[in-house]
């Protein structure tokens, strides 16, 4: 647990129900610096071993990979463009157990994933894996009208607080942020039916979208059937 969060900007407080019709606050804020490890951790356990990409890229069965992978994590973290909002208890002045995570990237229209990979030197097949799904799909995407815009990094909630709102509200702080900063949009790729959801219920649209088949058949790897179809979905400050 976390005393940290003084600084820690909170984007929203809302009240999630649970199945017995109980209620409690929950609120969204920036992670704090001395989480970054949590979150790490939080990920891993919550995130990597189930989202479409990284289970296709075989990451959670590889010792190697996951240490890779936590690397990756961290280097991310520090980076300045990357936000991180984690959601916890709206408790005062505490910031405890972390029940779900949003990440974003600033990024430029000019860059690069190609680019990004080399100066990276990965050393397991499964992130090489990972980063080759990344780039098939970066030819697919066309966002060259906004010159910056925040890219997903991922969302992930804990498998006890799932069923509650907290993609919904995930998505929508996505765009109060991108106010905020006055970023002109944002964007990611959404592979699971609760992202889809909360984003099509919080009016992001849908720029492209490719079949579970077809995403076999461009990235030469096998995905678990859990969508019919991965979706590029955006949403702008306008």
């Amino acid at each position: 647990m976390s005393e940290n969060c003084v600084s820690c900007k909170t984007w929203t407080r809302f009240e999630a129900k649970q199945k017995d019709g109980s209620g409690f606050k929950l609120r969204m804020q920036d992670l704090p610096v001395d989480r970054k490890d949590d979150a790490i951790d939080f990920l891993i356990n919550n995130y990597m071993n189930e989202e479409a990409f990284q289970v296709a890229a075989g990451i959670h069965k590889s010792e190697d990979a996951i240490q890779e992978y936590r690397s990756l994590l961290k280097n991310m973290f520090e980076d300045p463009k990357t936000s991180v909002v984690l959601c916890c208890v709206d408790e005062p002045n505490v910031v405890g157990n972390i029940l779900g995570l949003s990440i974003m990237g600033l990024e430029e229209s000019t860059e690069k994933l190609k680019d990004f990979i080399e100066g990276l030197d990965l050393k397991t097949e499964e992130m090489k894996r990972l980063f080759h799904i990344l780039i098939v799909l970066e030819d697919y995407t066309d966002a060259k009208e906004f010159k910056t815009y925040y890219g997903g990094r991922g969302i992930a909630v804990h498998r006890d607080y799932r069923g509650l709102g907290l993609a919904n509200e995930f998505v929508r702080v996505r765009k109060i942020i991108c106010i905020e900063h006055k970023i002109p949009m944002t964007c990611a790729w959404m592979t699971a039916i609760g992202t889809q959801k909360a984003a099509e219920k919080n009016n992001w649209k849908t720029l492209l979208e490719i079949s579970l088949e077809k995403m076999e058949i461009i990235t030469g790897f096998s995905f678990i059937k859990k969508v019919s179809s991965f979706k590029l979905m955006f949403t702008t400050i306008d």
